[in-house]
């Protein structure tokens, strides 16, 4: 089985090499690199191109090239229409995976290879501080299993990174990133969560996380990411599947209130949240509703952020 791990490049100098070698490193050997230049302005590939040069291993390299500046997501997608292999993986060029990630994620698709995607568990480190939530280890062979695990029980975290995803399956069901956008992996898991069937999470650490304070979000002036944010909520509004319009407005209603919190104003925010209103009320998720109206009462009135964020973590986030 050949693994393609996808990692996108752009202005990251002092992680690249980390990263790169981690994918060196690993125990499985039947795995291709595709690094994508996203016209990087400062020595990134060519610290690539060096490694690349002098590594003597079984792992494959090869390094696509944008001719301008597309972004994270432009360059996920490109890297997937270069792959070749079975299952794609995508690395952050500012993180790292562990050295038998890959081994680790291919092993239930040996036992079973009707599996879509298999989920590993990450580690995030914030300068030199470790932590991780552990998931259990589950398989969930249906799609209302999944999307119940989800949407109802709060599951796996909505990173593209640290999955093993079937590339036929995303090119079969048309799911790319979204160009041009921040939480490009929101909207990305939102799509990928009509179609999954097969899915299995391994107990196992497999991805480091780096906190870094000029990342894409981090180092994104706070308007811009404002618009940013809007455009994906507004985009997941439009396309809640059918039916089951209830269960994801329940769940993304959480982060439409907390980003009410933060910003402490909200017209935009306010005509974003009627279509997930209108999907609470109508599947009668009180608790939901209410929480959101007490969030904008409160947020209109000045109350203090730390406490009601407190709140709606407590009052949103418990299992199902």
């Amino acid at each position: 089985m050949r693994i393609s791990v996808i990692i996108p490049v752009y202005n990251v100098s002092a992680y690249i090499e980390r990263c790169v070698r981690s994918v060196m490193d690993q125990t499985y050997s039947d795995i291709e690199c595709i690094i994508v230049d996203d016209c990087t302005p400062d020595d990134s590939i060519t610290k690539c191109e060096q490694l690349i040069t002098a590594y003597d291993g079984p792992i494959s390299f090869s390094i696509v090239r944008h001719e301008r500046n597309r972004g994270l997501s432009a360059a996920r997608n490109t890297g997937t229409e270069a792959a070749t292999g079975d299952y794609v993986v995508y690395l952050d060029s500012d993180d790292s995976i562990t050295d038998d990630c890959v081994e680790k994620l291919v092993r239930p698709i040996e036992r079973d290879a009707s599996i879509e995607m298999v989920i590993g568990n990450n580690m995030n480190d914030s300068n030199g501080h470790r932590s991780h939530r552990q998931q259990q280890e589950r398989e969930l062979g249906s799609r209302d299993a999944i999307r119940d695990f989800f949407f109802c029980q709060r599951g796996f975290i909505v990173h593209a990174c640290n999955r093993l995803v079937k590339r036929d399956f995303l090119i079969r069901n048309h799911i790319q990133f979204a160009e041009g956008l921040l939480w490009e992996d929101n909207l990305w898991t939102f799509y990928l969560l009509k179609h999954l069937s097969h899915i299995y999470i391994i107990p196992d650490l497999t991805y480091v996380y780096y906190c870094r304070p000029c990342s894409i979000t981090t180092g994104t002036a706070s308007d811009k990411k404002a618009h940013h944010w809007q455009l994906v909520y507004g985009d997941i509004a439009q396309h809640f599947t059918e039916g089951e319009s209830g269960k994801e407005a329940r769940y993304f209603i959480r982060y439409i209130c907390l980003q009410l919190i933060r910003i402490q104003r909200g017209q935009d925010i306010y005509q974003i949240s009627r279509p997930y209103l209108k999907a609470l009320r109508h599947d009668r998720y009180c608790k939901e509703y209410i929480v959101y109206s007490i969030i904008v009462f409160m947020t209109r009135f000045g109350f203090g952020r730390s406490l009601l964020s407190y709140a709606v973590q407590k009052m949103l986030n418990r299992r199902s």
